[in-house]
């Protein structure tokens, strides 16, 4: 799943939970819960979470890489 996709999808999660109409409301609570997947990966890192199955540097580059992409997409909306 690329990050445009990822974007859309955590919209539609929550626009089926709060059933409302306000886009911007929706996009607001979907970059909070990006921002605190980022806060995550940035104290504990992607490799904590990989270490065993990939490099340590391309996890990390690639999970934050892409949240990145994902709220750069949100944000665009």
């Amino acid at each position: 799943m690329n990050a445009k996709e990822k974007a859309a999808e955590l919209l539609y999660k929550y626009e089926w939970e709060l059933m409302d109409e306000r886009k911007s409301l929706h996009v607001k609570l979907a970059i909070i819960a990006v921002d605190e997947i980022l806060n995550e990966l940035a104290k504990w890192g992607a490799p904590y979470l990989f270490e065993d199955s990939v490099s340590n540097d391309w996890a990390e580059h690639r999970y934050n890489k892409y949240w990145l992409e994902v709220k750069a997409e949100l944000e665009a909306l």
